[in-house]
């Protein structure tokens, strides 16, 4: 099974990129969030899962390993194919789901073409016991975040770099190291992105 991919982006599909490995294209199936931070030519790296059928193998790729378990999980869901579990991954980060599922936030998922109320409280019910202990300190950091009092440069810093594409957990992380060191929102997107690239 492949578990990992790195290499050049030599085309971009409306669901998938075609990945250079030493001279071989592999098709990998991305979050939509991902597409707004590649280009062709670039080189990127994904943690893979191998979904395989009797007719079929299919790659789908993620930026980091707690996206690929959200995936996972959710696929073990009844009813949610890989489809709708890419679509879900590619509207919301992996921190955001989880938040959803342990607040039991049914119409989280409701927003999603193809998913119901008797399919998003489904999410819910099977996976709030797989949520709740994990150790996921980027929950709260969020919520910490976008509840109290932050000021209006760092939001609207996350806000920047989230349209540029980039995961809100690695948006969050950069945010705590290099806060205390800009003077104005140009240097919090600036050093933020020194801390992302």
């Amino acid at each position: 099974m492949i578990g990992y991919i790195k290499g050049n982006i030599i085309d971009i599909l409306n669901e998938s990129v075609i990945v250079d490995v030493n001279g071989i294209g592999y098709e990998v199936f991305l979050p939509q969030r991902l597409f707004g931070a590649i280009k062709i030519g670039q080189e990127c790296s994904f943690v893979i899962y191998t979904n395989v059928k009797e007719d079929q193998l299919s790659l789908f790729g993620f930026a980091e390993k707690l996206d690929k378990k959200v995936f996972l999980d959710l696929l073990k869901v009844s009813g949610v194919g890989a489809k709708t579990a890419l679509a879900i991954i590619g509207a919301f980060d992996s921190n955001k789901i989880i938040d959803a599922v342990c607040s039991q936030d049914a119409k989280l998922f409701q927003t999603i073409s193809g998913i119901g109320k008797k399919a998003s409280e489904r999410i819910i019910m099977d996976l709030k016991d797989k949520f709740k202990n994990l150790d996921i300190p980027l929950v709260s950091q969020i919520n910490r975040l976008e509840n109290e009092a932050v000021n209006d440069n760092t939001k609207d810093a996350i806000s920047a770099l989230e349209n540029l594409g980039y995961n809100r957990s690695q948006i969050l992380k950069a945010m705590d190291k290099v806060a205390n060191q800009a003077e104005s929102l140009e240097d919090l997107i600036r050093l933020g992105l020194k801390e992302l690239v």
